[in-house]
């Protein structure tokens, strides 16, 4: 019964042909068009409309962003489906997916023309051609994808074949019943000790053997039971016809190398690698590393390298000396200007009322091309009129310090701003890194104290009420309490004389100066008054600071007082 059950499973490996293509059928197949080709337009469209994205319109990037979804879903489908038989051939496919497969090309490539020829998608006629093919290509890739479900494609290095999935799942299931009553009767015939210990016990345990590994595999190796699969005929639709396994590439993603920009290029191709092994790559004559490969693609480094503005060769070189070219363009772009603030330092960190406050900007050009005649402002309030800083120049990489100060009048907490190129003179690669804002407490500042320093110079006599002529005339002082007297014999009227007195008082911002100068005659009989000097002076004018003359209120006789302020601030 066992050998029976074998024989049925095995006796189609040995009585079914093999299919494979013919060599002259591989030589006559159009290797122009395959899966590949197809993927690497799908990678260059969804790079290309990555970058149309970021600049275009509302309506028009929803429009995009929606066929972005659908091509990288239709790029994994393929990847998923065809895995390392993309060198399958079109021609070798089913009409219906070929023809899909071929339209959704042309639409891709009619998209592409567009996003060339107008990235913004600006005109009615690029968003009404990319609408409609949006439309389109989401359709054709829901039966696409829906018709890929249904198939696995296995393939070796000659040949490559489609095979049922329903099939391939209902062999599993089958597989892992025989699986189980196999084990079963083996462990029934171990224990109850029927196997004979003859020739034909060991032909037994032989025969159980092969049939446990040949289900195992069927039911645990999806490789293997795709292969006989594919040996028997079982569940097989058809078989594709591949390119020749030698190398070639489809395509270069980008192709336009931007110098300093560009970190990774893709080489697709088919074939590409050599004994597992990838060739040896160069650029413009130069070294490129190889950071990661496969036998359809191959990611190469070219962050540092270093080449001329234009087209050149890139070159695949083979342990066979077999070489492979492509074209590529190398593009050096000047960095714009990039003038960023660094840092913002306020001193005091906290401003006291009404006392200044110091503003260090620290400003820095990261691009690589000069900055010239560019505002600077600082906003010490955010919503009031800023102060202006002309800078005439900033070199690529240079750092400059600027400061200004500023007095804040009201207590509270407030947004101070600062904005460098706030006239957008100049076009930056960075727009978006030119401000920085800072919130601060102005806090209230406690009293200051200052010593006031009054210093009378001399006194001129207008009138000594003596017949006009002469008298003795005498002052006494009166500097916020501290008190001198001064007098002169024969006073004449008209002249001036030296008092060469100096006061010092210490005031908080809350007191007052005052300055009284009180005169008179000295007379046998009375005293004859000269009138007085009564001046007060406040913070506000900060105490008087300066020179100053005052005639006295001139009852009788008159004189006019000559002193100077100086104020000098203790904190």
């Amino acid at each position: 019964m066992i050998a029976l059950l074998i024989s049925c499973q095995i006796a189609p490996l040995f009585t079914k042909p093999i299919i494979f293509p013919s060599t002259a059928m591989a030589q006559g197949a159009i290797p122009l068009q395959t899966v590949g080709s197809v993927l690497s337009i799908g990678v260059n469209i969804l790079e290309e409309l990555q970058k149309a994205i970021r600049v275009a319109g509302d309506e028009t990037r929803t429009t995009l962003e929606k066929l972005k979804d659908v091509v990288e879903t239709l790029v994994n489908t393929l990847e998923a489906t065809y895995q390392d038989n993309l060198n399958v051939t079109l021609n070798s496919l089913d009409d219906v997916t070929r023809t899909k497969l071929l339209e959704i090309e042309e639409l891709v490539t009619s998209i592409n023309q567009q996003l060339q020829a107008d990235i913004k998608l600006a005109s009615q006629e690029a968003q009404i051609v990319i609408k409609t093919a949006t439309q389109q290509i989401e359709d054709l890739s829901n039966e696409l994808e829906q018709s890929l479900k249904e198939v696995i494609v296995l393939g070796g290095k000659t040949a490559a074949y489609i095979i049922d999935r329903s099939t391939y799942n209902l062999i599993l299931v089958i597989s892992i019943i025989f699986l189980g009553v196999g084990l079963l009767l083996f462990i029934w015939l171990l224990f109850s000790q029927t196997i004979p210990q003859d020739i034909t016990g060991t032909l037994t345990f032989f025969l159980i053997s092969v049939y446990l590994t040949s289900f195992s595999g069927l039911a645990f190796v999806p490789h293997f039971r795709g292969q006989v699969m594919a040996f028997t005929g079982v569940g097989l639709e058809r078989s594709l016809t591949k390119v020749a396994s030698k190398p070639s590439i489809f395509d270069v993603i980008p192709n336009v190398i931007t110098l300093e920009k560009t970190k990774e290029i893709e080489i697709w191709g088919n074939s590409l690698l050599l004994d597992g092994k990838p060739p040896k790559v160069t650029i413009s004559e130069s070294d490129v590393e190889v950071k990661a490969f496969s036998d359809t693609k191959i990611v190469l480094n070219v962050a540092d390298l270093d080449a001329v503005e234009g087209s050149t060769n890139l070159e695949l070189t083979y342990d066979n000396q077999e070489k492979l070219f492509a074209i590529v363009n190398f593009k050096n772009i000047s960095i714009p200007p990039d003038l960023v603030i660094t840092n913002l330092v306020i001193n005091p960190d906290q401003p006291l009322q009404k006392r200044n406050t110091q503003v260090t900007i620290s400003l820095k050009n990261l691009g690589e091309s000069e900055a010239n005649n560019f505002i600077l402002e600082w906003k010490p309030l955010a919503n009031a009129p800023g102060k202006s800083i002309r800078v005439n120049n900033l070199k690529p990489g240079e750092s400059k310090d600027f400061s200004d100060n500023f007095a804040y009048p009201n207590l509270g907490v407030f947004d101070t701003v600062v904005t460098v190129d706030s006239r957008n003179n100049i076009a930056e690669s960075n727009e978006a890194n030119n401000s920085i804002s800072r919130q601060i407490q102005v806090r209230k500042a406690p009293l200051r104290q200052a010593k006031i320093t009054v210093t009378f110079t001399e006194v001129t006599i207008d009138d000594a009420t003596d017949g006009g002529k002469k008298g003795e005339i005498y002052l006494n002082f009166d500097i916020n309490g501290e008190k001198y007297s001064w007098h002169k014999k024969k006073a004449k009227s008209g002249k001036s004389y030296k008092v060469k007195k100096v006061f010092q008082v210490t005031l908080k911002e809350s007191e007052k100066l005052n300055i009284y100068i009180n005169g008179f005659e000295k007379d046998l009989n009375f005293d004859d008054p000269m009138g007085s000097v009564n001046k007060e002076f406040t913070v506000v004018n900060n105490w008087g600071e300066g020179n100053h003359n005052h005639t006295s209120n001139c009852p009788q006789g008159c004189y006019t007082i000559h002193y100077n302020i100086r104020v000098d601030w203790l904190n």
